[in-house]
């Protein structure tokens, strides 16, 4: 398959906000500079970045990828 980062961008900062709003919420961004924002901040870039990765596995609308050596994942429909 192809590295195909067509939507990566979008899918790490859905990613990263997500996981903000969902631990963190309001009180995050009233308290930005604390120690327990500061882990919240790095978790959510590693989940920005886990997810970001499985988009660019995925092909995207243009198929223009590039090979990911010694992976083989088919991302497509198999017709009947």
């Amino acid at each position: 398959d192809a590295i195909d980062t067509m939507g990566a961008g979008d899918a790490y900062f859905a990613a990263f906000l997500t996981y903000i709003l969902q631990r963190g919420g309001k009180k995050f961004f009233r308290q930005i500079k604390t120690d327990t924002n500061k882990e919240l901040l790095r978790k959510a870039m590693c989940m920005g970045a886990a997810f970001s990765a499985k988009v660019c596995c995925m092909e995207g609308a243009f198929g223009y990828g590039r090979p990911i050596a010694g992976r083989v994942i088919d991302n497509r429909k198999k017709e009947a």
